[in-house]
């Protein structure tokens, strides 16, 4: 019969046999041949049952001979391992192609379209039409499309049916042309309607129908054909539903608690009111007499005050020489104590200060240097994660079982217009030349004296041990040009993208198009569309840092970046393309590179703060109206005029007090250093760069208190022909205590960040403890000597900074107090005089006479002091309602320089990358050989548990959304067990004549049988082996490639799996799959609880298995877990210490409880100040804020202690505070740390501008507005 007038009629075939090949590497095609179907061989027929199975019994004409069956058996035996998992499906493929292959009524659905005439005569068939019946092809593609691969976490959908999403792509990509694996050599075109059919004649047409085969659903109730879950969802049990959460809800949170918030603010004030309306009604009738017994009070006040005046022993300071009535202390068991303790302590310091000195710099010496055991800490994972958590010693167990996670090295590459980067083949020329050039690179290093010469290839990762990892596209064409030729590259790539399978590179494992194409999340998607591509090169990894492995890497490593930062990019901005990468020694490189920049910056930030408190402390006597017109300045080289400007100012000046005070500072910490050091603690670049700062902060707070008390007692007209020693202790006996209460509430607060598990928080809480701890006893024996021994310098008339030039005698003169600018030789024969004097007749301060005059008047207004309350109430509730918004994590991009190339690269990270990182699910210290144990762990058969622990991750999978779970886990369980199914017979297979002998892959099939073709396998676990059975073929698994037999275990698992060392049993596993693309560290927070949630639930339906999730990121989270909880608990806890330090050193409930509303409101404020500024909360932050908590005491506590030791009504007794206390915390407490802080601000660190100078700045600015405005308003309230 001609090709242009076939028959098609029951009986009769279109093709049979082979034409021949098109050239000598392409398989056969398949001869047109429209005859009657032919007779088979007995051989031949036994081939056809073994193939198609027993349903063909009965036949034995086909249009297929014996040589077509060999291709098909091959062919299908390919397949196989693909989809045997699924009998269904697998039975549905093999009976599709058996009739298409070898039906006897072939010609009643098959048409052909277009042949080809071979030189030998034959005619090949080259394209046909194949008609099949829809609903057919619909139930063979849905028994098909769940089927997972564990080698590649994929589908087999992705590799059999390039992704198909429905039945006509599927059958359409089995059917184009494509010699390789799952497809055919020559055109197939599938067609589903009858009516399709041209250029038939009538009389054929009637005998031209559609083919219906057995086709079978993936829940088959014959078992013989039913999958497993794991491969068909319509039998697996339904996960419990997870709760979930509105996306609105934190607004809806936020709402709840501001309008609740106001109502019973609103409601308390209005009860108030009403209550005191009431009360006034009541009392209206005593007023007068009341306001009669307030004025007894304070004439018997005044009384008091004058009596005490007499006695020296009982003279506190004084904001000057006019004595208030509400200078009188309450006798207080505990004030008394501490006064007279700090009244001895001065004056033995003042007595003996050369002795004290000499005593506290040994003593710190000695602990200094202890510096030199010094250890830095500079691994991450070390700073943020416990060494007895348990994400560390999974870590451990991890890295010790399957090696360290690989050392990564990652390119992204994109469009600078946003276009494709797939733009003309001049770029993929380009970027095969550099890849191939970056391959090659070649590092030096010198190791024991031996010099290696280091290449890609010695350190990269070889699952096979033969070829290194490379992924990226190019790899599709083995990195060489040569094999996608100009002509067709934009196909060759589509193909490859849209079938990995076919474009195998030469480690032989997959390369799908969502690793190393961006953005590209759509399957129907034309990749030559993607916004980038990302190649990534793998090195091995050790768990010793100091190997020779990781040494040869890390040269390659540093010589990589340098050829990128200095080559490659260059050439890639030229060429119109951005390229960002990172290599696995980059992060560290620029961590350092900032840290060395920060340090000028802090140091710059002690400068400063150290000039303004050397200025401040002599800013009274720098603005007094002293002449030195008549003045001498004796030098050991002659006597100078006085008119020396220079001179003069150094007269004046306490430079150097303020000098020592910033040396006693650092000494204080280089003391926590090395007593820490000798503790064995380590150190990290944080407390090297924050804690000089903080210390410095409080510290010179106290150096104010300190000079400013004397400076006050001096003042005091009875005072002034006291003794220097009584004058000191005097100064210790009003300030001590305020200091020493202060102290301790910040080394309570500070100590609480010990009992955080996270080493950086711990390490650091410890760090500053004890050094606040050293810092406050230097202060209150060593600074108070040395300002005794500046009071005597000063006495003596000696300069500041130039002691051996000093005033003579006498030669000072004060101003007169007329308009005449007339001076007068002082009384005094010393300078200390002369400036007290001076001092006395000057005008106050400005501040002085500004919170006097105007600003204390003003605040304690009673309209005032409403709006100021409504105010602080109304910012206290707003901050409240924004604590659900407070988000956590730590970006990567803020901890680096605010230059640094990685920044690039993490932007191009979250905007471009599909996939995330690997998760894997342990499983330790279980008995995989036990068939019990096996059904706990595999899914790919029927009697595997229903919530195995493969079945829950691939039922997470199903709702990836929720879950964070990207792909299908891979399972090496099941690809064992299934690489034993003695129908697959290029899997498992031993030797005929010996059965305990193996067979290598490319082994004679005449020489080798199936494993277990002698045994009863069948998926519902029959005839499976157990216990030293189970190791013998596992051992063997473990070693196969993955071709020809794709179960073969060695490439995709032979990192997944940790033996024994006898190999007699498998002590830990992985099952390996991965997270969706995380873009934010929202996203990555989630993916890790998630993981967590996961193992709970595995364990909760198999409560003996010892399984976790462990992925290289999980460790720098799972601080996130418990930090929100550990932040409330911890303030919580600092402000309950301090509050029960307070009332102890009050006498007062009331009055503490002044100081924990104040602590409250700031905090609140604090926490609403980081959302607003977009801080999340991490160890970092959170070590940030028991910082904010221990400094907000500083603000405060010295103004209400001041408030709480004075008699008299509580409003006249805030104003005394406030005028008095006011002036220091502003002055000395606020601006030297606002200036301090401000310098942060120049930092190139994203770390340090985010988390310390927003921070701090915020606390200041908080902080100093609460303790000048609130807080007396407060106190005048319900001190």
């Amino acid at each position: 019969m001609s090709v242009d007038n076939p028959v098609h009629q029951q009986g009769w075939c279109i093709t049979y046999g082979s034409a021949g090949k098109r050239s000598p590497f392409d398989p056969e095609l398949p001869a047109f041949a429209n005859k009657p179907a032919q007779k088979l061989s007995l051989e031949a027929q036994s081939i056809l049952l073994d193939v198609c199975g027993s349903s063909w019994d009965d036949i034995s004409y086909t249009c297929c001979d014996e040589s077509q069956l060999n291709v098909l058996s091959n062919n299908l035996n390919r397949i196989a391992p693909l989809i045997s998992s699924c009998p269904a499906c697998r039975h549905s493929f093999n009976q599709l192609f058996c009739h298409f292959t070898c039906s006897p009524n072939q010609s009643q659905f098959i048409n052909v379209t277009s042949t080809e005439t071979f030189p030998n005569g034959n005619i090949a068939i080259d394209e046909l039409e194949f008609y099949v019946n829809p609903q057919n092809s619909l139930q063979f593609y849905n028994s098909c499309k769940n089927i997972k691969i564990g080698a590649t976490n994929g589908l087999a959908m992705d590799l059999i049916g390039g992704g198909a999403t429905n039945y006509t792509s599927f059958l359409k990509f089995l059917g184009d042309v494509k010699p390789q694996l799952g497809g055919s050599p020559f055109q197939i075109n599938f067609k589903y309607n009858i009516e399709d059919i041209q250029d038939i004649e009538d009389n054929k047409n009637s005998s031209l129908k559609l083919l219906d085969w057995d086709t079978k659903d993936c829940n088959d109730i014959d078992p013989n054909f039913a999958c497993a879950c794991s491969d068909c969802p319509l039998i697996c049990p339904v996960l419990d539903t997870l709760p979930k959460r509105d996306a609105h809800f934190d607004n809806k949170v936020s709402h709840f608690v501001l309008i609740s918030y106001f109502i019973l603010l609103i409601s308390y004030f209005s009860i108030l009111k009403i209550w005191r309306i009431n009360k006034s009604k009541k009392r209206g009738v005593f007023l007068n007499d009341e306001d009669t017994e307030n004025d007894t009070n304070n004439d018997d006040n005044e009384i008091i005050i004058e009596a005490t005046n007499t006695l020296t022993s009982s003279i506190i300071s004084f904001n000057s020489a006019n004595i208030h009535p509400l200078n009188t202390k309450k006798a207080y068991i505990v004030n008394r104590y501490l006064e007279h303790f700090f009244y001895n302590l001065g004056y033995i310091c003042s007595t003996y200060p050369k002795i004290i000195l000499i005593i506290t710099s040994i003593i710190i010496i000695i602990f200094t240097s202890f510096m030199s055991f010094i250890q830095f800490e500079t691994n991450p994972i070390n700073l943020w994660v416990s060494p007895t958590s348990d994400v560390f010693i999974q870590k451990q167990i991890f890295d010790e079982s399957f090696n360290p996670f690989y050392r990564t090295q990652q390119l992204i590459l994109s469009n600078s217009t946003g276009d494709s980067i797939l733009q003309d083949y001049d770029f993929i020329k380009w970027w095969f030349q550099k890849e191939n050039e970056m391959i090659n690179l070649q590092s030096t290093l010198y190791i024991n004296d031996t010099q290696y010469n280091v290449t890609y290839d010695d350190i990269c990762f070889k699952p096979l041990e033969e070829t290194c990892i490379l992924e990226s596209f190019t790899q599709y064409f083995y990195g060489d040009i040569n094999y996608l030729p100009e002509s067709n590259w934009k196909e060759k790539i589509q193909l490859c993208a849209g079938s990995p399978v076919e474009c195998l590179p030469t480690f032989q494992q997959p390369l799908k198009p969502n690793l190393i194409f961006g953005r590209t999340e759509d399957r129907n998607e034309d990749i030559l569309q993607s916004s980038s591509i990302v190649v990534t090169f793998l090195n091995y990894n050790n768990n010793d840092i100091n190997s020779k492995q990781v040494q040869m890497a890390s040269s390659w490593e540093n010589m990589f970046e340098s050829y990128l930062l200095n080559n490659l990019t260059v050439e890639a901005n030229d060429r119109g393309i951005n390229l960002s990468f990172m290599t696995e020694v980059s992060l560290e490189k620029e961590l350092n590179k900032s840290t060395n920049t920060d340090i000028r910056i802090v140091v710059l930030s002690y400068l400063i703060m150290f000039i303004y408190a050397s200025y401040s402390l002599s800013m009274n006597q720098l603005n007094n109206n002293i002449s030195f017109v008549n003045s001498t300045f004796i030098t050991p080289f002659g006597k100078i005029s006085g008119n020396n400007l220079i001179l003069q100012f150094f007269s004046k000046t306490k430079f150097s007090l303020g000098l020592i005070g910033i040396v006693i500072v650092l000494f204080s910490v280089f003391a926590s250093m090395g007593f820490w050091s000798l503790m064995g603690l380590k150190s990290t670049l944080i407390i090297v760069e924050v804690i000089p700062f903080l210390i410095l902060a409080i510290g010179i707070d106290n150096i104010f208190l300190i000079s400013n008390e004397l400076k006050n007692i001096e003042k005091l007209f009875i005072m002034n022909n006291l003794n220097l020693n009584i004058k000191i202790a005097k100064t210790m006996s009003n300030i001590g205590p305020s200091i020493l209460l202060s102290s301790l509430s910040q080394i309570f607060c500070f100590s609480l960040g010990s009992f955080v598990t996270m080493p950086a928080v711990k390490n650091f809480s410890l760090y500053i403890t004890v050094a606040v701890i050293f810092n406050t006893i230097l202060q209150i024996t060593t600074f108070v000597s040395i300002l005794t021994l500046e009071q005597e310098r000063i006495h003596s008339g000696k300069l500041d900074l130039i002691p051996f030039v000093k005033i003579e005698p006498n030669s000072v003169s004060l101003p007169i107090n007329n308009n005449n600018n007339d001076y007068h030789s002082g009384s005094g024969s010393n300078l200390i005089q002369m400036l007290n004097e001076s001092d006395d007749n000057n005008s106050k301060s400005i501040l002085n006479d500004f919170f006097q005059k105007k600003f204390v008047p003003f605040i304690f207004r009673k309209d005032v002091k409403r709006l100021i309350m409504i105010i602080f109430l109304s910012v206290f509730g707003i901050s409240l309602s924004l604590i659900p918004k407070l988000e956590l994590g730590l970006d990567q991009r803020i901890a680096l320089p605010n230059d640094s190339y990685l920044i690039n690269y993490f932007n191009d990270m979250y905007d471009y990358l599909n996939v995330g990182p690997p998760v894997y699910f342990i499983v330790e210290d279980f008995n995989v050989t036990a068939i019990d144990n096996q059904k706990q762990l595999c899914s790919k058969f029927t009697k595997c548990d229903s919530y195995s622990m493969v079945n829950i991750i691939n039922g997470e999978y199903s709702r990836v959304n929720e879950s964070y779970i990207a792909e299908p886990v891979s399972s090496w369980i099941d690809d064992f067990l299934l690489w034993m199914n003695p129908e697959l017979n290029e899997c498992c297979r031993v030797k005929v004549r010996n059965d305990d002998e193996f067979c290598e892959p490319f082994a004679s099939p005449r020489m080798c049988k199936a494993c277990l073709a002698d045994k009863d396998w069948d998926y519902q676990m029959n005839g499976f082996p157990e216990g030293e059975e189970f190791m013998k073929y596992f051992n063997e698994w473990i070693e196969s490639p993955s071709y020809p037999c794709a179960l073969g275990g060695k490439a995709p698992y032979s990192s997944s799996i940790y033996e024994d060392e006898d190999f007699k049993s498998i002590k830990r596993s992985a099952f390996r799959t991965l997270h969706t693309a995380l873009r934010s560290q929202d996203d990555f927070i989630k993916a890790y609880s998630n993981s967590k949630r996961i193992v709970k639930e595995v364990k909760e339906y198999h409560p003996d298995l010892k399984v976790f999730a462990y992925s290289p990121f999980y460790i720098f989270f799972d601080q996130y877990e418990t930090i929100g909880r550990l932040t409330i608990l911890l303030l919580s806890i600092g402000m309950i210490v301090i509050g029960v330090i307070t009332a102890i050193f009050f006498g007062s409930i009331r009055n503490s409880m002044i100081l924990i509303i104040n602590l409250l409101f700031i905090m609140t404020n604090i926490i609403g100040w980081l959302v607003l500024n977009e801080i999340s909360l991490n160890g970092v932050s959170l070590v940030n804020l028991m910082i904010c908590l221990g400094l907000s005491v500083e603000f405060s506590i010295h103004l209400i202690k001041y408030f709480n030791e004075l008699n008299g009504i509580a409003e006249e007794r805030a104003k005394e505070s406030v005028a008095y206390i006011g002036t220091i915390t502003l002055s000395g407490i606020t601006m030297t740390k606002l200036i301090g802080v401000c310098v942060l601000s120049f930092t190139r660190s994203e770390i340090f501008r985010v988390y310390y100078f927003k921070m701090w700045i915020g606390l200041v600015v908080i902080a100093s507005i609460h303790s000048l405005v609130f807080t007396p308003v407060l106190m005048s309230i319900i001190g």
